[in-house]
C-alpha cells in the first residue's frame, strides 16, 4: 500500500522495507564445494512486476560447526538473476535456518508465493516441482505472531500487523493491542485497522486511545474500527459530530424517512458547497451505517459522478472504508468505476497540462489542501490493481467473504462493457549477419473484456488460456484451446462452498462470461443443484444466455420425471432455447383438453412469449363447449395474469400485435363474457403504462355491451391520452357504438380522421365510413363529398394512397356518378398523386364525349396508365371528331410517355395519311417539325417529304429555319438553293439561321459547308448580300475553332478580290524575301 494514498484520507497504510540486502556474488568454486540443504523458490506477479526470489541453505565442505551459508538470487522472471548472500561468513546450522526462515517470511509478507513449499533437501533441478498445499490460517497466524515478536523494524512490524488483520482472527487481539504506542504512527494505524478487521471487541479501550492520537490518520482509522465493533443500535451516539455537520435539509429528509428527498438533498448538498463535498461524502458514508436510505442515495450518486477534483478525495475515502468494512456492494461499484472511468489527467514525469489550469507540477499541486487535479493515470492504475489484491488476500486465507466480494464485482459488469477484440503485433530489431531486420516476435490478442483487471482475475485466475499482460493493465489471450469443463476461476474451492452465489449470478448477471463461469461452478455442486427452487429454474430458462438456458434445461428434465409442474412447463415454453421449447411443446401436446382449459393454465399459454405456443393453445381448445361460467373464469384469469406479472419476469403482454390477437381471441371465444365484463377490470388495463395492456383493454371495451353514452369519461380519457396510436384509434371504433343515423352526422370528423390520422385511426374510421356508405346511397354521396377535398393533399405516410383507392373502390363506387365533370377534371389535373388516382377511378364511369378533343389529348399525357388508355380508346372510337379538330388531336404527340407518342404515330398513319396534302398543310407539318422531341420532328419531316407542295417551299424554309434543332437546321439547308437563291430579301430574313448554324462548335459540318458555299455564291451575285456575308464571316471568325476560321477567312479573301471596296479586317502582307 502507498502511505500517501491513505494519509490524504485520514488513513495510513503499511510502510516499506528500507533495509538493504548484501549482494555478494559467489564464485564457481564456492558453488561446486557446497551441498544444498533446502531451497525456497518465491514468485511475485502483480501489475508490471513478475519477479523471482530464490533462497538456498547450503553446507560448505568443512568440518567446522560454522559451515552453513544462506544465499539468494532475484530478478525478473525469465531474465538473468542477480546473486547475493545473507551470510558473508559461514554460520551454524541453527543460525542459517533462522536466516533462511526470516527471508522466506519477509518475502511472503510482501506478496511472494512459495512455489516450492515443503520441499526439503531439494536439488536445483527440482525447482519446477508441483507446489504443495498452502498452509492454513492457523499456521499462518502462529508464524506471523512469532515473526512479530522477533521483528523490531517499524515498517516490517506494520506490515505484519496488517497481515494479521487480514486473517480476521480475534485471538490475535492481545498481541495487536500490546503494540499500541510501541512504534510510529504507521504501526498504530495498522493496529487500529487490524483490531477492527479481527473483530477484537475486548480491546475497545485501546482503540479509544488510538482515536485520541494526535495523528488524524490514526484517529480516523480507529473511529472506523470502533464503529465496526459497536452494536448497530448504539452507533448513532458516536456519530453526533458527523450528524451535526450534515446539511439540515438532508437531516430532515433522513428523519422523515423520505427516500426520494434524501437522494435529492444529498445531490443538492454536494452541488451547493463544492468546497465541502469531500467532507460531506465521508460523513454520509459514516452515517449510512445507520440510514439505509442514505446508503442507497450515496450509491446512486457514486455510480454516475465524475471522478474529478473536489470529490475524488471523498470517493477514495469511501473506497478504502468499503474495503475495510468488506462492504461488497460499494467496493464493487467503485472498483468498476476505476476500471471504466478514464483518468482526470496524465501524470508523466513531474509535468502535466490541463485546459483551464495550464501547465503544472503534479507533485507540488497534489500536496496542496485543495488541489486542482486528482485521479491521475498512476492513481487509476494503482486502484485497479488494488481492487483485485484486496479480495485476493481474503481468498488466500480461506475467508468465504471473498466469494461475496467477487460476486458483487462480477455483477457490476455487463455485456455493454464488452469492447472490440483486437490484436497487437510486437516487433523487434534482430541482427542477421551485418543487417538488422524488423521481425515479428509476438502477437498479443485482447478479447472483449481484456481491460477489466479484477474481472479477469476472478474468472480466469487459474486459466491456461489467459494471462495478465506485462503492463498489468490488460489480460492477454494466449491460447485458443480451452479444456472442456475445466474450472478457470481463482479460488474454486471457495466458490464450491458458496454455490448460492453462483446461482445468484445466473439469476442477476447481465454478462455472458459470468453466466458461463457460474454454470460450471454450479454443475460441480450436484447436491445444491438438486435443491434449487423451481421458481429459480423457471427464471434461468427465461434467461437470454444460452449457457444458462441449457443448464436450466438439464435441471428441468430431472424435475419433470413423473410429475409435470405447470410453472416449469410454462418456463420451458417461454424459454429462448429452442430445445427447451420443443420439450415444453412435447409435454403440452400430451395434456388432455380438460387440463388445457383450466383457467390459470390457459391464460398463461395465451400470454406466452412465442406465437407457436399461443396458436397451439387456441387450436387445441377451439372445439371446447364453453359455458358462461367457463368464459368468465378464463377471461378474468387472463386479465389478472396480464396485470400481475412477477417483478423478476418481463411483462407477459408487451407487443401490440399480441394484444390485438388476444382481444380477437377473447371476443370470438368468450363473446358473452366480453359483453358483460366488469368495466373496473377494463379501467385497470387502460390505466397501465404498458401500451399493449391498454390496447387489450380498449379492444375489450369496443366489444363490450355498454352504449357509447354510458361509457365512463375516465375510460375515454385513458384512451385519448395514450401514447399508442392503436389505442387512440379505439376511440373512433367506440363511436361505432352509436346509431348510424347519428354517425352520419359526424361524417366530416370521420373523414378528417381517415385522411389525417395515424394508421390505426385511419383503419378505425374507414371501418365505420364503409359501413355507413354501404347502408344507403345518399350516405355514400355525402361521405364522398366529405372525402374528395382531402385527396388534393399529400399523403401523411407511405401507403395511404393505396388505402384511399381500396376504400373508394369497395365502399363508394355506387356514388361515383354523383361527382360532376369539373370536379373529376380537377382531380385528374391535381398535383397530388392521390387525387389523380381517385380521378382516374371516377373517369372510368364517364363517356369520352363529355370531354373535348383537346382534353383527350391532355388525358393521353396523364401519369396514370389507366387514364392514358381511356384517352386512346376515345381516339380510336372517334376518328371523325379527331379529323375535325386535327390541330388539337395532334397534341397527343407532345407527351412525355413513349406509349402515348407511339399510339399517336400509329393512329395518324392508319387513319389520315391517305388524306394527303389537303389535310397535311404547312401549318400542321411545321407544328410537328417545331416539336422538341426528335421522334415527332422525324414524323413531321416525313410528312413534309411525302406531301411537299412547290408553292409552299418558301413558307417551309422561313418557318423551319427558326427551329433550334440541328436535325431541322440540316433539313432546311436542302431548301436554300431552291427557294432562297437569287432572292436577297429571303437571304436577309435567314440571317439568324446562318448565324446560329455557323456559330456552333464541332457540330453541323455539312450544314455549315452548305451555308458557306451558298453565301459565297450569292455574294458574287449581289453586293448587298456580300456586305451581309462579310459582316457575318468577320464576327463568326473571331469565335469559332481553327478549322472553321480558315474557311471563313478564305471566303473573306474571295469577297475582297471580287469587291475591292468591301470593308474587311483583313490586310495582305507581301512575302518576305531573304537575301543570302
Amino acid at each position: 500500500m502507498d502511505p500517501s494514498f491513505w494519509s490524504a484520507q485520514g488513513f495510513a497504510i503499511e510502510g516499506r522495507n528500507t533495509k538493504s540486502e548484501r549482494r555478494i556474488p559467489l564464485s564457481r568454486k564456492d558453488k561446486a564445494d557446497m551441498k544444498l540443504i533446502k531451497k525456497a523458490s518465491l514468485h511475485f506477479q502483480e501489475g508490471n512486476s513478475n519477479k523471482v526470489y530464490e533462497v538456498e541453505l547450503s553446507e560448505a565442505a568443512s568440518r567446522k560447526d560454522d559451515r552453513f551459508l544462506v544465499n539468494f538470487r532475484y530478478g525478473r522472471q525469465g531474465g538473468a538473476l542477480r546473486e547475493g548472500t545473507k551470510t558473508p561468513a559461514p554460520v551454524t546450522l541453527e543460525e542459517a535456518e533462522r536466516l533462511f526462515d526470516s527471508v522466506v517470511v519477509s518475502k511472503t509478507n510482501k506478496g511472494y508465493y512459495d512455489i516450492s513449499r515443503g520441499a526439503l533437501a531439494t536439488s536445483a533441478g527440482d525447482a519446477g516441482s508441483k507446489p504443495a498445499t498452502p498452509e492454513g490460517p492457523t499456521d499462518m497466524l502462529v508464524k506471523l505472531l512469532e515473526k512479530l515478536r522477533q521483528e523490531w523494524d517499524n515498517g516490517k512490524r506494520a506490515r505484519l500487523i496488517w497481515r494479521l488483520g487480514e486473517l480476521g482472527r480475534p485471538e490475535a487481539g492481545q498481541e495487536l493491542a500490546a503494540c499500541v504506542g510501541k512504534g510510529d504512527w504507521l504501526q498504530d494505524f495498522a493496529v487500529a485497522w487490524a483490531l477492527g478487521r479481527t473483530r477484537a471487541t475486548n480491546y475497545m479501550e485501546d482503540l479509544h486511545r488510538l482515536q485520541n492520537s494526535k495523528n488524524s490518520t490514526v484517529s480516523a482509522m480507529a473511529f472506523e474500527s470502533i464503529l465496526a465493533l459497536t452494536e448497530p443500535s448504539q452507533r448513532m451516539t458516536l456519530l453526533q459530530t458527523q450528524w451535526n455537520q450534515t446539511p439540515s435539509p438532508l437531516q430532515q429528509a433522513l428523519t422523515s424517512g423520505d427516500d426520494v428527498g434524501v437522494r435529492l438533498q444529498l445531490e443538492n448538498g454536494l452541488n451547493a458547497a463544492p468546497a465541502g463535498a469531500n467532507d460531506l461524502l465521508k460523513n454520509a458514508y459514516l452515517l449510512a451505517l445507520h440510514y439505509p436510505s442514505l446508503y442507497e442515495a450515496l450509491y446512486g450518486w457514486l455510480s454516475q459522478c465524475k471522478l474529478a477534483p473536489g470529490v475524488f478525495s471523498g470517493v477514495r475515502y469511501i473506497y478504502k472504508a468499503a474495503e475495510f468494512r468488506l462492504d461488497a456492494r460499494m467496493f464493487a461499484l467503485l472498483a468498476r468505476r476505476f476500471e471504466t472511468s478514464r483518468e482526470f489527467f496524465q501524470y508523466q514525469w513531474d509535468w502535466a497540462w490541463l485546459p483551464g489550469v495550464g501547465s503544472f507540477k503534479p507533485k507540488s499541486e497534489l500536496k496542496k489542501p485543495d488541489p486542482k487535479v486528482a485521479y491521475s493515470n498512476k492513481t487509476r492504475n494503482y486502484l485497479r490493481r488494488r481492487s483485485w489484491r484486496s479480495i485476493k488476500r481474503i481468498g488466500q486465507v480461506g475467508d468465504l467473504r471473498y466469494v461475496d466480494m467477487a460476486t458483487e464485482m462480477l455483477l457490476t459488469v455487463s455485456d455493454a462493457d464488452a469492447g472490440q477484440t483486437r490484436k497487437a503485433d510486437i516487433y523487434r530489431w534482430e541482427r542477421n549477419g551485418r543487417r538488422y531486420e524488423h521481425k515479428l516476435v509476438a502477437r498479443n490478442v485482447y478479447d472483449h473484456y481484456a481491460g477489466l483487471i479484477a474481472f479477469n482475475h476472478i474468472l480466469r485466475g487459474d486459466s491456461a488460456q489467459y494471462k495478465l499482460a506485462p503492463s498489468g493493465r490488460a489480460w492477454l489471450k494466449v491460447s485458443d484451446e480451452r479444456a472442456e469443463g475445466a474450472r478457470e476461476e481463482a479460488f474454486a474451492h471457495l466458490w464450491d462452498q458458496r454455490p448460492d452465489c453462483a446461482l445468484r449470478l445466473l439469476l442477476e448477471s447481465q454478462c455472458a462470461p459470468v453466466h458461463e463461469f457460474a454454470c460450471k461452478a454450479l454443475a460441480a455442486n450436484a447436491s445444491f443443484c438438486a435443491e434449487i427452487a423451481v421458481s429459480d429454474i423457471e427464471r434461468m430458462l427465461r434467461s437470454r444466455y444460452e449457457a444458462t438456458q441449457r443448464f436450466a434445461l438439464q435441471l428441468a428434465r430431472t424435475r419433470l420425471d413423473g410429475h409435470i409442474e405447470h410453472g416449469l412447463l410454462l418456463a420451458l415454453l417461454n424459454s429462448g432455447l429452442e430445445e427447451a421449447r420443443a420439450l415444453g411443446m412435447e409435454i403440452l401436446a400430451r395434456l388432455p383438453q380438460t387440463t388445457l382449459v383450466e383457467a390459470p393454465l390457459l391464460a398463461a399459454l395465451l400470454l406466452a412469449q412465442y406465437e407457436e405456443v399461443r396458436r397451439f393453445a387456441a387450436d387445441k381448445t377451439a372445439q371446447y363447449p364453453w359455458t358462461a361460467s367457463d368464459q368468465a373464469q378464463c377471461l378474468h384469469a387472463l386479465i389478472e395474469q396480464a396485470l400481475q406479472t412477477p417483478s423478476e419476469l418481463p411483462p407477459a403482454l408487451t407487443q401490440e400485435s399480441h394484444a390485438v390477437w388476444l382481444a380477437d381471441f377473447c371476443i370470438a371465444r368468450f363473446a358473452d363474457a366480453c359483453r358483460e365484463l366488469s368495466l373496473h377490470l377494463i379501467d385497470r388495463l387502460l390505466a397501465e403504462r404498458n401500451t399493449a395492456l391498454q390496447l387489450f383493454g380498449a379492444r375489450l371495451l369496443v366489444a363490450h355491451g355498454v352504449d357509447f353514452g354510458d361509457i365512463p369519461e375516465r375510460l375515454l380519457q385513458h384512451i385519448m391520452q395514450s401514447e399508442s396510436s392503436a389505442v387512440r384509434a379505439c376511440q373512433t371504433l367506440l363511436l361505432g357504438k352509436q346509431p348510424d343515423a347519428e354517425l352520419i352526422k359526424q361524417a366530416g370528423v370521420l373523414a378528417l380522421q381517415f385522411f389525417e390520422g395515424e394508421a390505426d385511426d385511419r383503419n378505425a374510421a374507414a371501418a365505420i365510413l364503409k359501413r355507413l356508405a354501404l347502408a344507403q346511397r345518399d350516405w355514400a354521396e355525402a361521405i364522398l363529398h366529405h372525402l374528395l377535398p382531402f385527396t388534393f393533399r399529400s399523403e401523411k405516410q407511405d401507403g395511404q394512397r393505396e388505402e384511399w383507392l381500396t376504400f373508394f373502390k369497395d365502399a363508394l363506387s355506387a356514388a361515383f356518378d354523383a361527382v360532376d365533370d369539373n370536379t373529376c377534371w380537377r382531380l385528374l389535373q391535381a398535383q397530388s398523386t392521390g387525387a389523380q388516382q381517385i380521378g382516374a377511378l371516377l373517369l372510368q364511369q364517364r363517356s369520352p364525349l363529355q370531354f373535348s378533343v383537346r382534353q383527350w389529348a391532355q388525358l393521353a399525357k396523364h401519369a396514370d396508365v389507366a387514364v392514358r388508355q381511356y384517352a386512346f380508346n376515345a381516339y380510336e372510337a372517334n376518328p371523325d371528331r379527331i379529323l375535325a379538330e386535327i390541330r388539337d388531336g395532334l397534341r397527343i404527340l407532345d407527351s412525355n410517355w413513349d406509349d402515348c407518342r407511339e399510339f399517336g404515330f400509329a393512329f395518324f398513319r392508319s387513319h389520315y395519311e391517305e388524306a394527303g396534302e389537303t389535310l397535311w398543310t404547312p401549318e400542321l407539318v411545321v407544328y410537328l417539325c417545331d416539336s422538341v422531341r426528335p421522334d415527332v420532328q422525324r414524323y413531321g419531316m416525313e410528312l413534309l417529304q411525302r406531301f411537299f407542295q412547290e408553292q409552299n417551299g418558301v413558307e417551309y424554309l422561313l418557318k423551319l429555319s427558326q427551329h433550334p434543332s440541328a436535325n431541322v437546321q440540316f433539313f432546311v439547308s436542302n431548301f436554300l438553293n431552291e427557294y432562297a437563291a437569287g432572292h436577297s430579301e429571303r437571304i436577309f430574313s435567314l440571317q439568324g439561321y446562318f448565324t446560329t448554324v455557323l456559330s456552333q462548335v464541332n457540330r453541323s459540318r455539312i450544314c455549315k459547308d452548305r451555308i458557306l458555299a451558298f453565301l459565297s455564291e450569292q455574294s458574287l451575285l449581289n453586293e448587298q448580300v456580300a456586305n451581309m456575308a462579310a459582316d457575318l464571316f468577320t464576327r463568326i471568325s473571331l469565335t469559332v475553332v481553327h478549322k472553321d476560321k480558315a474557311a471563313l477567312i478564305k471566303a473573306l479573301l474571295d469577297l475582297r478580290r471580287h469587291y475591292p471596296q468591301l470593308g474587311t479586317p483583313l490586310s495582305v502582307k507581301p512575302a518576305e524575301v531573304r537575301e543570302y
